[in-house]
Formats: C-alpha cells, structure tokens, sequence
C-alpha cells in the first residue's frame, strides 16, 4: 500500500510504502471479529478521561460523561446478539439475520443493554425486561414497565412514584421529557 499525507501548513506531500505483514494483518482481522461478536463491551483504554487515546475516541463522551446510548434499536437492546454471519440474533423473538431496517427501528420490547447505560442491574421479575436501580429506587425497563424510550427521556421520572401511579391509573400515559 502506498501511504500519502499532505501537510496542512505548506501543502507538502509525505509517501511511504507500507508492505503488506501477513501475520500482522491476520492479527487484527481476529482482533476485529471476536470485538464483534462479543455480548459485551470492552472496558475502555482508560479510566482518565484525559488520556490521549481516550480524547480521540468517537466514544469519550459515553465512557467518561454520559454513560447511556442515544439509540433504541436492536444493537442496543439486551435481546440481540450479534452472529459471526453478519447478522442479529433476537432472543426475545428467536428470529435469525433481523434485516437492517428493523435493526435500526427496534421494537416494543426494547430493553436497554446493561452496558450502555449507567444505572446498576437488578433482579427483574419478568422474563423479558430489566431492573435497574435508579436513585435507589428499581425501576423496569421492557415488559410491565418503562419503555426505553421513556427511561432515556427521563430515567429521574421513571423512578418517581408519582409517575408510576399515574401510569398505573393511565395505561396509555408516557414519559416523554
């Protein structure tokens, strides 16, 4: 491969030849595959925020501020796996290869993946959802309680007893900010 960089300062032009290193390249083709087909993440480069490495990550923001996904899709819901074909794997529905355009919907039965929120993981008590503790209170994500949607618009209010008695006396109610 043939490697070209432009300077910005002065337009001038850097090549170098990069020879293709077999085992090296066998490496990193592993390397990628088994990070995705992993059901977790991988702990981040480092717990600084600081570091280097960690202030040129697409993923700073998540690891070292934010801690929860933007997204409600099925690569974010703890019922998909992904498969060595290229493909999710649905659990909740043990349907094979989810085409694209409903990976990127989701469904009603979402349930929040543990790592892609901050809050702590508790004993659900139904199959198909999520407990998590939110200001010391369990809250349900999925079925019998909050959509994901509703507990990334607001994980405070879904904590709130106030809103659970609304809802419980308003099926239809949602959580909306």
């Amino acid at each position: 491969a043939l490697y070209v960089a432009v300077c910005k300062n002065d337009d001038s032009i850097y090549t170098e030849r990069v020879r293709y290193d077999k085992a090296l390249a066998e490496k990193y083709v592993a390397r990628g595959k088994r990070l995705a087909l992993e059901e977790r993440m991988p702990p981040p480069l480092s717990v600084d925020p600081s570091w280097y490495q960690c202030k040129f990550c697409d993923a700073h923001e998540f690891c070292h501020e934010s801690k929860v996904t933007k997204h409600v899709n099925c690569r974010t819901c703890a019922h998909s796996t992904p498969k060595s074909t290229s493909t999710w794997h649905c659990a909740r529905y043990d349907a094979d290869d989810i085409a694209v355009e409903y990976q990127h919907q989701g469904c009603d039965a979402h349930v929040l993946h543990p790592d892609l929120v901050p809050w702590e993981m508790g004993d659900s008590p139904y199959e198909w959802s999520a407990s998590y503790m939110i200001d010391g209170k369990s809250v349900i994500n999925g079925q019998d309680g909050f959509s994901s949607i509703e507990m990334l618009a607001n994980d405070k209010a879904c904590a709130s007893d106030f809103v659970a008695s609304v809802k419980e006396l308003f099926p239809g109610a949602r959580v909306v900010r």
